[in-house]
């Protein structure tokens, strides 16, 4: 039995798609229900996690192969074995905030930064020469600059909508995030056939191996 953990969201929308396309049945996937482990069919599973849980369940070995952003697996240092660049789940890790103010105006200014990411937010403004305090936070980033506790954030943005909403901007962009299939080391040695069959029934859809 394969088992593969999918990052909930838009990334298990996108990959149900994809999936179907490469001939696994999806039919669990696409149904009403609440149970977290869904048959793929000949003697393959996949389990629904939060995506920052992705990596753990694979690198624990509750699942041999994983589904998430590139962001969870750089934001948690990952060393599991990046099979597949997926292309689901595109959008971008950039630094916004309002409108009235300048990010490349003054070098020497000391940011306030909201974002679920602090090791990636860390690595970027230290990148670029940039004075910064980390403001930890769960979600709706988009209400911090309003609620005066920081000035910018970092987050992923796909299509802008919701810094629009808030009267935000891209300021600059971290890097560009699509979905990874993965693997733990060990597992990949131990399954290699089994693992090789799903790699390559999946490799033409999304256009080649990385």
């Amino acid at each position: 039995m394969i088992r593969i953990a999918i990052a909930k969201g838009r990334i298990l929308t996108e990959a149900v798609d994809l999936l179907g396309a490469a001939g696994f049945d999806v039919s669990a996937l696409q149904a009403e229900s609440r149970s977290l482990i869904r048959p793929l069919g000949n003697d393959i599973e996949a389990m629904i996690v939060r995506s920052q849980d992705v990596p753990l369940f694979v690198s624990r070995g509750a699942c041999a192969l994983g589904i998430t952003g590139i962001d969870t697996l750089r934001e948690r240092r990952s060393d599991l074995h990046e099979l597949l660049d997926l292309g689901i789940g595109a959008c971008r890790m950039s630094v916004a905030g309002p409108r009235s103010l300048d990010f490349h105006a003054d070098p020497t200014r000391r940011w306030r930064v909201a974002t679920k990411y602090p090791v990636l937010t860390a690595e970027a403004f230290e990148r670029a020469g940039r004075y910064y305090d980390l403001v930890v936070m769960g979600g709706t980033l988009e209400t911090a600059p309003e609620a005066g506790i920081a000035d910018c954030i970092v987050d992923l943005v796909e299509t802008g909508k919701t810094l629009a909403a808030h009267d935000l901007i891209v300021y600059e962009e971290i890097m560009s995030v699509t979905s990874r299939l993965i693997c733990e080391p060990s597992a990949f040695y131990r399954q290699r056939d089994e693992i090789r069959v799903i790699v390559d029934r999946i490799m033409p859809v999304v256009g080649g191996a990385q």
